[in-house]
C-alpha cells in the first residue's frame, strides 16, 4: 500500500508542477498532503446495488484507478470490458464514472438529454462554468436554454452558418491567415535547416484564423486578439486538469490564484465589444445587413427571453468559439502531424495529391480540399486512431436502465471509450489494403464515400454522434486539410526523438491522447 500511496502523491505533484510554470512549494506539498489524506479517509467502498455497473476495485481511493489508466489505457479498457463486461464504473482522482463501451456507446446517445445529458457530462468533466465563475466575475454569460432545446445561442449560429455549402465566404480570409501564419509562426533560427513545431505555433496559426473568421476583419490582424483566442483554452484545459487531480476546493484555491484566465477574456471584449457596437449602431439607422463574420452573427441570436442582445453580451462569446474551435483544431492538426513525421511516405503522397489539385484548380484553395480524398481519409484516419479513450462524457438525470439490463443510477457521469470501438474490427471497416486497424492507412477510407472525415456513427466519435455532433465539423475538416497541405507543401516534417521514431502518445487529463 504505501508503494501505491508514494506512487500517487508523485503522480498529483507531477500534474501541478505540469499546469503551474513557478509553483509555490506549499501548493506542491499541500497537494500531495491532500491526496495522501484523502486517500486515508476514503478507504470504504459503499456496497454496490443491484443491477448497477460492476464496480473495477482499485488500492486507493482517491487515484482510484487512475494510475492503471495512465499507464496503458487501451490495456486497462480492454481488460475491464473482458472480466467485468461492457458496461462498468471506474474512479479516477477522486471521481467516479460508469464507462459505455461498443453498442452501448450509441445506446447512450440515443435515450436523449431526457436520460444522460451530454452539456451536464461536459460541465462534470470540464467545468467550464465554475472555472469562469472563479476567474472572471466582471459579467457572466447569458442563459442558454432555449425554449425547446438546451443549446446555447452560440451551437445554434454555428449550425445555421457553417455548413459546408456556406463556407465560401470564408475562403479568402482562410486562404490569407494560413499564408501569415506559415510567414510568421514557424520560426527557424539563422543559418537553421531544421526548426521544432510546437503546439503553440499551431495555435497561433489556428487563432489568426479564428480572428478573421469570429472577430471579424477589422480587429481580426491584432496580434493581442490573436494570441488570446490562442491561449484561452489551453488556459481552460490546465484549470481543467486541476480539478481531474485535486479536491474541488483545492482546484478552486489554484485556478483562482495561479491560472487566471481574466487577462485573455479582458483582451478579447476590448477588441470585440466596440465593433460590435459600430455594427448595431449601423443598424439601428439602416436596417439590418448581411453579416460576414461570426460575432455579427451572434448580435442576431436572441437571448433566452426573446431580447436582442447587447453588443457587450453577443461579445462575451467570443471566448466561447475560441475554445471550442481553437483548442481541437489545433490539437487534431497537432496529431495529425505527429502521425505523419515518421511517415515521409505518406508525406509524399500528400504532395502529389497537392500537386494535382492545384492543376485542377490553378491555386490550392480551401474550397478545392473536397477534391483531395486522400488527404480527407488521412485526416479521418488521424480522428479514428486518436479517439478519447474515455470521453465524449454525459450525467444520468434520472437513472437509466440499459438494454443488457445494467442501471446507471441518477447522477452518475458516464464516459464513452471511443478509442476501443474506434479499433474494433467488429465495428470499424478494416479497408481493402488490409492494414492492421492499430495502424495508419492513408487510403483507408478513399474508396468510401459516405465516410467523409466529418461523417459521424459509432466508427467514428470524434466528431460527437447524433443531435449532439460537432456543428463545426465541416469548418474544422475544411481548415485542418487546407492547413496540412500546405504546411507539406514547404517543409518536411520529422520527428525530434534520438532514433528518428515518432515519440509514444502520451495521456493527458487520463481521458485523451495528446501528441505533444
Amino acid at each position: 500500500m504505501d508503494r501505491y500511496i508514494d506512487e500517487a502523491i508523485e503522480h498529483v505533484s507531477y500534474r501541478v508542477q505540469n499546469i503551474l510554470k513557478d509553483p509555490p512549494s506549499p501548493v506542491l506539498s499541500v497537494s500531495a498532503a491532500v491526496a495522501a489524506t484523502w486517500a486515508i479517509w476514503r478507504l470504504t467502498l459503499t456496497r454496490r446495488k443491484a443491477n448497477t455497473p460492476p464496480i473495477v476495485p482499485y488500492n486507493i481511493p482517491f487515484i482510484g484507478n487512475g494510475l492503471d489508466l495512465s499507464r496503458d489505457p487501451r490495456k486497462f479498457i480492454d481488460k475491464c470490458k473482458k472480466k467485468y463486461g461492457p458496461v462498468f464504473q471506474i474512479t479516477t482522482f477522486g471521481k467516479t464514472m460508469v464507462v459505455a463501451t461498443g453498442p452501448y456507446i450509441q445506446e447512450c446517445f440515443r435515450l436523449g438529454d431526457k436520460y444522460l445529458d451530454f452539456n451536464e457530462g461536459v460541465e462534470d468533466f470540464l467545468p467550464l462554468k465554475r472555472i469562469m465563475d472563479i476567474s472572471y466575475d466582471k459579467q457572466q454569460r447569458q442563459e442558454t436554454k432555449h425554449e425547446n432545446e438546451n443549446k446555447s445561442p452560440i451551437v445554434k449560429a454555428v449550425r445555421n452558418n457553417f455548413k459546408s455549402h456556406q463556407l465560401k465566404m470564408f475562403e479568402d480570409r482562410m486562404q490569407y491567415a494560413v499564408d501569415r501564419g506559415l510567414e510568421l509562426d514557424i520560426h527557424f533560427k539563422p543559418g537553421a535547416k531544421s526548426t521544432t513545431l510546437e503546439i503553440d505555433a499551431i495555435q497561433q496559426m489556428v487563432g489568426r484564423i479564428s480572428a478573421l473568421l469570429f472577430a471579424g476583419r477589422e480587429v481580426g490582424e491584432s496580434e493581442e486578439l490573436i494570441t488570446a483566442m490562442a491561449t484561452f483554452a489551453q488556459s481552460i484545459f490546465k484549470a481543467a486538469i486541476a480539478y481531474t487531480t485535486l479536491p474541488a476546493t483545492m482546484a478552486d484555491f489554484v485556478t483562482k490564484n495561479y491560472l487566471d484566465i481574466s487577462d485573455q477574456i479582458d483582451i478579447t471584449m476590448k477588441h470585440i465589444t466596440p465593433v460590435l457596437e459600430k455594427v448595431k449602431a449601423q443598424e439601428d439607422k439602416e436596417g439590418q445587413m448581411d453579416p460576414d463574420f461570426f460575432m455579427h452573427m451572434m448580435l442576431h441570436m436572441p437571448n433566452a427571453d426573446g431580447s436582442q442582445p447587447t453588443p457587450k453580451e453577443a461579445g462575451f462569446w467570443l471566448q466561447d468559439i475560441a475554445f471550442a474551435s481553437i483548442h481541437t483544431t489545433s490539437l487534431f492538426t497537432t496529431w495529425a502531424l505527429h502521425l505523419l513525421s515518421d511517415r515521409p511516405d505518406i508525406q509524399e503522397l500528400i504532395r502529389q495529391e497537392t500537386e494535382a489539385t492545384k492543376k485542377k484548380h490553378g491555386v490550392l484553395t480551401p474550397a478545392a480540399v473536397k477534391d483531395m480524398p486522400i488527404i480527407d481519409s488521412i485526416f479521418r484516419e488521424t480522428l479514428r486512431l486518436n479517439g478519447d479513450y474515455i470521453g465524449i462524457n454525459h450525467k444520468a438525470m434520472q437513472d437509466t436502465v440499459l438494454s443488457n439490463g445494467i442501471i446507471i443510477p441518477k447522477g452518475k457521469s458516464v464516459g464513452m471509450a471511443v478509442d476501443d470501438v474506434h479499433n474494433d474490427p467488429t465495428i470499424q471497416h478494416i479497408g481493402e489494403n488490409n492494414v492492421p486497424l492499430t495502424e495508419m492507412d492513408p487510403r483507408r477510407f478513399v474508396s468510401r464515400k459516405t465516410k467523409k472525415s466529418t461523417a459521424v456513427g459509432l466508427d467514428l466519435l470524434s466528431f460527437g454522434l447524433g443531435y449532439h455532433a460537432c456543428p463545426g465539423r465541416y469548418l474544422a475538416s475544411q481548415e485542418i486539410c487546407y492547413l496540412l497541405a500546405k504546411i507539406l507543401e514547404e517543409y518536411d516534417i520529422s520527428p525530434s526523438t534520438k532514433d528518428g521514431k515518432r515519440a509514444r502518445n502520451r495521456v493527458a487529463m487520463v481521458m485523451y491522447h495528446n501528441a505533444w
